[in-house]
């Protein structure tokens, strides 16, 4: 068997099996939940503890299957063409400005790909044939941690949204990390998006996004605002994740609520994961290294990361105490327990998505954009089950409060009891319709304040809201859709957070990544060192080959994409281009 069929089979026998632990857990305490929804709540937990035990290359293996239902759905592909992806360069260029090209590296490396730039079209097949001259379009950008999932595995996803609005579906494959960082994906959606304007008006489409998705369109919008580029009729949040330093305290909420587990993610050592951190196991100079053999070099890397994991684990009793203590470690005031230099000496990469040091950067993490007004009209959902619970309730009031111009972003903010992370994604669960079915309801809305005369396939919404959006809406949905005002701001202990304490590391959170991923170190560590010395060993004798928009001057990628992106040839073949060049 397979690693992918392995994985996949010990993820649902065990999901199946916890179920019924859970879904009792939750009956003993009182808490209503359904069946199903615990069972498809445990099946995913189970399936991300697991996967820490194959490499993440494994997992997005099994994570880009096709899950669509091409007998009810048509479903095609088109190339994003170069001129779209040119302009949203300039764009990103424009928005980064000086400063956060040199912090992400660059202005060009992020252009490489792989492989062409598709979107993909999702249509129900029994719709009519002919398209309307002012066609509604879903703008849809999903979700998966930033390094999981692609568009066909979300297609049951994306479908039940198409299906709930009545109109197409346009949806950009974007790139993965850790191969293609930050700010890779940032472009493949907006040069979606720019293709797509060419014939769509943009107050025709709404923009969907889920998770690291809804992340995504937010930094997506506030570029837009900023570079004057139309904006699209309305927005719906689904459980973002706009905060990748987990600096609000539903992160360390009792994990058998949702199934993002409370360690993080975590993937047995390749050549992708784990990340090492250049500057604190690559030290040395480049002359004093080339002196080295291959065996040298790897028994010097791992001595170096030795010493740190050593550090490391004599800091984790003062990590349980400060913990205990509700502790935080800051990026721009670090406390006077820790070490100041801690995430440019810590070994490894904590997020897929980006380096340590950028995990504050509004892009990276949108819940730090200076202002979030003057946007679409948006709706942000989320369940009061999950880790993320805080994030979503802190973006939504802080995107209603901004002003920006003079203009608010009108906001609704929906709460769905019992529920975990996004759980739209999940079938066969009557809370995900219930969602589905209103946020489809809120599009509908926001595209007849464009466009009166636009009428939904999908008889069963209204496109009437049920509390009109003159200032901030919030509510809490049952298990059975009933609606209920929510509780004042004054009683939400996600709105009390200090300024100062956002994003900051809580380390009761660090340290329950770190007892994860130093665990998985002990079993891989020397083959960490080995692949991160092969690569060094190639790149200072020159027989190390870089993709050509890596090596043009200025340009300094992040190192996961250096070495997932690069190849290593022979030393014979290195020889070979000297003495060809010598000729």
């Amino acid at each position: 068997m397979f690693k992918k069929e392995q994985l996949a089979f010990k993820s649902l026998n065990d999901g199946i099996l916890k179920a019924f632990q859970y879904c009792f857990r939750f009956l003993r305490h009182g808490r209503k939940k359904t069946f199903m929804l615990g069972l498809s709540t445990s099946i995913i937990r189970e399936f991300l503890i697991d996967s820490r035990n194959y490499p993440v290359e494994t997992v997005q293996n099994l994570c880009s299957s096709n899950m669509a239902d091409e007998l009810n759905y048509k479903i095609r592909s088109v190339q994003i063409d170069v001129q779209a992806e040119d302009e949203s360069a300039g764009y990103i260029r424009k928005y980064l400005g000086n400063e956060g090209i040199k912090s992400f590296g660059g202005s060009r490396w992020w252009l490489y790909r792989n492989s062409p730039l598709k979107s993909w079209w999702f249509k129900r097949r029994r719709t009519a044939q002919h398209l309307p001259k002012n066609e509604k379009v879903i703008f849809y950008v999903h979700g998966g941690a930033h390094y999981l999932s692609t568009v066909r595995t979300n297609a049951y996803h994306i479908q039940k949204h198409t299906s709930a609005l009545g109109v197409r579906t346009f949806a950009p494959e974007i790139r993965l990390a850790p191969q293609f960082p930050a700010p890779c994906s940032l472009h493949d959606i907006l040069s979606s998006y720019l293709y797509l304007i060419r014939n769509h008006d943009p107050k025709n489409i709404i923009f969907i996004g889920d998770s690291s998705g809804a992340s995504l369109l937010i930094s997506l919008l506030v570029l837009m605002r900023d570079c004057n580029i139309p904006l699209p009729a309305g927005t719906v949040l689904n459980s973002p994740w706009v905060d990748l330093t987990h600096s609000l305290p539903s992160i360390l909420d009792d994990s058998s609520t949702d199934y993002i587990p409370p360690e993080g993610f975590h993937h047995r050592a390749s050549r992708c994961w784990p990340v090492a951190n250049a500057d604190s196991l690559f030290a040395s100079t480049t002359s004093s290294m080339k002196n080295l053999t291959k065996e040298e070099l790897t028994t010097m890397i791992s001595e170096r990361m030795q010493h740190q994991m050593d550090k490391i684990k004599s800091s984790l009793p003062a990590f349980r105490k400060f913990g205990k203590e509700n502790g935080r470690i800051s990026f721009r005031n670090p406390q006077d327990r820790l070490d100041s230099k801690f995430f440019y000496t810590f070994p490894f990469q904590i997020q897929f998505y980006a380096p340590n040091h950028l995990l504050t950067h509004p892009v990276i993490s949108p819940l730090f954009t200076e202002n979030l007004g003057g946007l679409p009209p948006t709706l942000v959902l989320g369940g009061a089950s999950e880790r993320l619970r805080d994030e979503v309730i802190y973006l939504a009031h802080k995107m209603a409060n901004d002003v920006y111009n003079g203009e608010k972003t009108k906001v609704q903010l929906e709460l769905y009891d019992s529920c975990c992370h996004v759980v739209t994604a999940l079938p066969f669960v009557s809370e995900a319709h219930i969602m589905a079915r209103r946020m489809a309801n809120f599009s509908y809305w926001c595209l007849k304040q464009e466009d009166n005369s636009f009428i939904s396939r999908n008889k069963h919404i209204t496109g009437e809201l049920s509390h009109p959006l003159n200032e901030m809406v919030r509510l809490r949905i049952s298990c059975d859709g009933k609606v209920r005002p929510m509780e004042p701001e004054s009683e939400m202990s996600s709105l009390r957070i200090s300024r100062e304490a956002l994003g900051t590391i809580q380390v009761e959170a660090l340290r329950r990544w770190l007892d994860v991923n130093l665990d998985i170190l002990s079993k891989d560590g020397v083959k960490v060192a080995k692949l991160f010395a092969d690569f060094k060993h190639a790149e200072i004798h020159d027989y190390l080959e870089k993709p050509d928009f890596f090596v043009q001057e200025g340009e300094n990628p992040p190192i996961s994409a250096l070495v997932a992106n690069s190849k290593i040839q022979t030393q014979d073949s290195s020889r070979n281009r000297c003495f060809e060049n010598c000729i």
